[in-house]
């Protein structure tokens, strides 16, 4: 993460007496639209171009509710979010906050993700080659058609996190929150969790356990 502190020690923005806007009413409201948005993706009611253009406009509505939604000292990490949408080899992001960056075909390899907030990450179309997840917020993400080969995850936060078209195979979730994850049939084949997760992961198959 040498590129990401060194934008941020040279860019600090500091907010004094901000007052703290409720904006949960409308976050609530863009995430139904994101879950619509993706039920008609699934069923086949919108081509992939229609879904990023809409998702895109979704997410970036949703940053911006998200930032008046807060009181916390903040960094401007703008200029460095248009920067990472290309290769990353090599690299560490350790307590790094990347709320809502996009990370769209981007290639990973031998990257680390430590104790880092990606919450809203969009890693749509991406290549991630033996990348390790630890101790991160990655709920609300799109890791949508991403290829993963040697991804290593443990105690992270996945919960509503989207996984369309991504094969999951020998990944193994068990030390992870996934509740209310979005995932399509093919990709769960091969998935491992444990038995918690394999309760709810049963209702994307139709299946009741009683």
């Amino acid at each position: 993460c040498d590129l990401a502190k060194t934008y941020i020690s040279k860019n600090t923005i500091k907010s004094t007496n901000i007052k703290k806007v409720d904006t949960s009413k409308e976050i609530k409201d863009i995430e139904r639209k994101i879950e619509k948005l993706k039920d008609l993706y699934l069923d086949d009611l919108i081509n992939k171009d229609t879904y990023k253009k809409d998702y895109e406009r979704l997410n970036n509505q949703l940053n911006e509710l998200n930032k008046m939604d807060t009181t916390e000292e903040k960094k401007d990490l703008t200029k460095l979010q248009t920067l990472i949408n290309s290769n990353f080899i090599n690299i560490q992001f350790k307590n790094c906050k990347m709320l809502g960056c996009s990370l769209l075909e981007t290639y990973f390899n031998n990257v680390d993700i430590i104790n880092s907030n990606f919450m809203y990450a969009n890693f749509s179309n991406s290549n991630l080659k033996n990348l390790k997840v630890e101790n991160s917020n990655l709920s609300n993400s799109n890791i949508s058609e991403v290829k993963l080969k040697n991804v290593i995850l443990n105690e992270n936060n996945l919960r509503q996190a989207q996984l369309f078209k991504t094969i999951l195979n020998k990944i193994d979730f068990r030390t992870c929150d996934i509740e209310g994850i979005t995932v399509d049939i093919e990709s769960l084949r091969g998935m491992i969790v444990n038995e918690f997760q394999a309760i709810n992961l049963a209702k994307l198959l139709g299946i009741t356990i009683k």
